[in-house]
Order: C-alpha cells, then sequence, then structure tokens
C-alpha cells in the first residue's frame, strides 16, 4: 500500500505545474492518511518537496517561489471548503491608519477559529458569522464590516463619510439599499443620520 501510494502521489504532484501549491487533503485519495502523511515526509526529507504549513508541500526544489501569508491561509481554508476574507481589523487600518501591510497574520473565516505556523509566523483564522461572511464579497461590504467590527461606541460620522468616500456616483447608496438586512441597525441608522433623504429598501 505504501509503495502504491509514493508512486501515485509522486505521479499526482509531478502533474502540478512547478510552483502550485497543494495540500495533503488532495492527496489523501491515493492512500490512508498515516501512508500520506510518511509519503509526504519523506519527499521533504529527499528534498522533491518543500513543506510551506502544515498540511501545504509545494514542489518548488530551487525555492524560487515565495508565498504571501494570504496566499497560504487561503489553500488551507479551502481545503476544508471554507471561504477566507481580509479580517475587518486589517480593513480599518487600511483605511483609517493607511497601514496597507500585505503580510497579514489574521483572516476572517465562515468556519471555526483556529490558528496554524507558516515558518515562524502563526497565522489565526478567526470565525465569522454568516451576516459578516457575507459582507465580505465586496470592497464596500468590507469597509462596512470593519465598522461594525470596530463597534458603534467607536465609530464616529466622519468615520463612515471616509470609509464610503471612495464610492462615487451613488454608488454607496445602491449597495446599502440591496444589503440592508446584513448591517446591525445602529449601523444603517446612523448612515441615515449624515445621509437624511436616504430611504432603505427593507425586504418584503
Amino acid at each position: 500500500m505504501r509503495i502504491t501510494a509514493k508512486f501515485l502521489i509522486r505521479v499526482h504532484i509531478l502533474r502540478l505545474a512547478e510552483g502550485m501549491p497543494f495540500t495533503t487533503r488532495s492527496v489523501l485519495s491515493y492512500g490512508n492518511r498515516p501512508a500520506v502523511d510518511q509519503v509526504l515526509s519523506r519527499f521533504v526529507k529527499d528534498g522533491f518537496i518543500r513543506r510551506l504549513a502544515r498540511g501545504i508541500f509545494v514542489r518548488d526544489q530551487a525555492k524560487r517561489i515565495s508565498f504571501s501569508t494570504w496566499d497560504i491561509a487561503n489553500l488551507k481554508s479551502g481545503s476544508f471548503q471554507r471561504k477566507m476574507a481580509k479580517h475587518p481589523k486589517t480593513t480599518f487600518k487600511e483605511i483609517f491608519e493607511n497601514d496597507h501591510c500585505e503580510e497579514q497574520t489574521m483572516f476572517s473565516i465562515n468556519g471555526s477559529t483556529s490558528k496554524f505556523k507558516m515558518g515562524e509566523t502563526i497565522i489565526h483564522l478567526k470565525e465569522t458569522c454568516q451576516r459578516k461572511a457575507a459582507l465580505s464579497e465586496t470592497v464596500i461590504g468590507q469597509r462596512m464590516k470593519a465598522l461594525w467590527d470596530a463597534g458603534k461606541n467607536n465609530v464616529t460620522d466622519a468615520m463612515i463619510r471616509q470609509a464610503l468616500v471612495f464610492q462615487r456616483g451613488g454608488a454607496a447608496r445602491t449597495w446599502l439599499r440591496a444589503n440592508f438586512g446584513l448591517l446591525p441597525a445602529w449601523l444603517t441608522d446612523r448612515y441615515h443620520s449624515i445621509d437624511p433623504t436616504f430611504r432603505f429598501l427593507k425586504a418584503s
């Protein structure tokens, strides 16, 4: 069984483009978990593949390709059929502190909270509720989620305006009408106080 698993896993890896990461879960069809783990461990020791994080590998023998924390976290969550998104605290820093850090260590996920190591870096996948997960699908949704996460006592009218200033031509209004039900009441009320002529279209 282990010889067969070794052969099949090697063929699977060679069929992938060099530099394309893969997960342990993607090769479990070739053997039981102990056998697969043993094969992958041997391949790492032989230098055939390298380990990027627990359960994530790549064939890159020259070690020329680098991967961001986003790349690895997204692959990790995707292997469990979960959707990952930028964490609202990251979005908040980008908007209000002009801090565009590419090497993030915290992400939102529509699943259980977990963490894993990528080299010496600990990556955190934080569980998010269904409503907040839905907001992650657009830029404006991510910004509104960042305000929601900050909390009503920490969000000013000026901050709401700043979060939406990049939207032009009524895009913010259009988005808000379509996504009224996803936002907390305090945030919709605050927006209405800024733009009193606006009317949310409540679901029938």
